[in-house]
């Protein structure tokens, strides 16, 4: 029993400090009109990666 809760407790602690880095990243900053959108075909994409 003592090894069952030793590791539940492992578990959440884990979980805990996996958790705290993701909070502490800034979200990204958005502004109107830096965004342009594209339509490309699979075939398109790869010629202008290629670029």
């Amino acid at each position: 029993m003592k090894k069952k809760l030793f590791a539940f407790a492992f578990c959440i602690i884990m979980v805990v400090a996996i958790a705290v880095p993701a909070f502490a990243a800034e979200p990204p900053q958005w502004s109107e009109g830096d965004t342009t959108v594209i339509d490309l075909t699979y075939e398109e994409f790869i010629k202008k990666l290629q670029n």
